[in-house]
């Protein structure tokens, strides 16, 4: 690892650089370095040796904190950080899995329970709204007293993605000793043109796995995000994740961010943002988990990452909301999962998102999973 003093005129006499290894998101081995760089050079120092020879996503991550407390921050406070992707790829799922029962409908709905619990509040439907940011437009809107005025929420609202209509196309299923197969396919109809989504859903040993695959029309060529949405019981309240944290993140908002397991309770996603809108979501995201007390939940699974979101506020309460004081939490946990989702920006006050953070129109594939975790309830 090269190390570099960017400072003008002091030396690194005052901080300590704290390093870790981590596989699939678990610290395997961390060391403490005391380190003397005079202002403006570099040293090397040697990791290899530290290197675990473990299975798994590996990275090693980086941290420079005081030594000793200041006027302006506590002993061990980090002033840099720095992680790299060494090498690996995920190992599979270690933890006892709960075998879901998974049945479908004559209109597609989907029923998924374990213990005769059932998981989903909602079916489970193509998502390709967020609630508008400030810098989406409503800011704009607000400061003139209308509710839209150009931005990016103008676009969506005039091609209806707000009020989408569901038609089933077509519905099949396929039964053998050892899997069960559903494809579903749907039409999402805007105000004047349409998007396809179809679903091929397996399930093997209790355990989903959703192929999924959304087709956007030519003419929605800006969108809020690419994804599926379903709800779940708000007792499923701990929430933890392997991807970016602690905080939220997005596309062009994730580099203060970094890659581990992270722990919290849906609850605990909500940002009070003056004007109540999107957050919450985090980026790169291989698994979540929703867990109730006892240990009983849900884990959603990513092929390749994705962007994950649980929060107590849904997207249309957020919409509607111009206030805190409007907005009530809901009754049921909202689940995104997401392929693309359009970046922040800065529309309210500058340059709308730059243009690799446009979720254009097109084809659309992720593959994800869904199972239950936790130990059998006793009888």
């Amino acid at each position: 690892v090269r190390v570099t003093n960017r400072r003008s005129f002091t030396a690194t006499t005052d901080l300590a650089m704290e390093w870790a290894f981590t596989a699939d998101g678990e610290i395997t081995c961390r060391g403490r370095e005391l380190i003397d760089i005079s202002p403006g050079k570099s040293i090397t120092i040697d990791l290899s040796s530290s290197r675990p020879d473990v299975s798994g996503e590996l990275h090693l991550s980086i941290e420079f904190c005081l030594r000793t407390a200041t006027s302006w921050a506590p002993k061990s406070h980090a002033v840099a950080w720095e992680q790299f992707a060494i090498s690996g790829s995920q190992q599979p799922q270690t933890q006892r899995r709960l075998p879901l029962d998974v049945a479908t409908g004559d209109l597609g709905e989907l029923s998924v329970s374990f213990s005769g619990d059932h998981l989903l509040v909602t079916e489970i439907y193509a998502s390709l709204w967020r609630a508008p940011t400030d810098n989406d437009g409503f800011g704009q809107s607000l400061l003139h007293g209308v509710h839209s005025l150009g931005g990016a929420q103008q676009r969506w609202e005039e091609w209806g993605l707000h009020q989408l209509e569901y038609e089933l196309i077509d519905i099949s299923q396929q039964k053998s000793d050892e899997e069960y197969a559903i494809t579903v396919s749907r039409a999402l109809h805007g105000t004047s043109h349409h998007a396809t989504h179809d679903t091929h859903i397996s399930i093997a040993n209790g355990v989903a796995v959703f192929d999924e695959h959304i087709h956007l029309p030519a003419q929605w060529t800006d969108l809020p995000r690419v994804g599926i949405r379903f709800e779940v019981s708000p007792h499923f309240s701990q929430l933890s994740w392997f991807g970016l944290g602690p905080t939220e993140s997005y596309p062009d908002r994730c580099s203060g961010s970094t890659l581990s397991r992270w722990q919290s309770t849906v609850d605990e996603q909500f940002h009070p943002y003056v004007v109540p809108q999107e957050h919450g979501a985090h980026m790169e995201c291989r698994w979540m988990q929703l867990c109730a007390p006892s240990g009983q939940g849900i884990r959603i699974d990513a092929a390749t990452p994705l962007i994950m979101t649980a929060r107590s506020h849904h997207d249309r309460d957020l919409t509607c909301a111009t206030t805190l004081a409007d907005l009530h939490q809901a009754t049921t946990t909202e689940v995104h999962v997401d392929v693309a989702m359009r970046g922040v920006g800065t529309g309210a006050c500058g340059p709308d998102v730059l243009p690799d953070y446009v979720v254009p129109a097109g084809d659309y594939q992720w593959t994800w999973t869904l199972s239950g975790v936790g130990e059998p309830a006793q009888k």
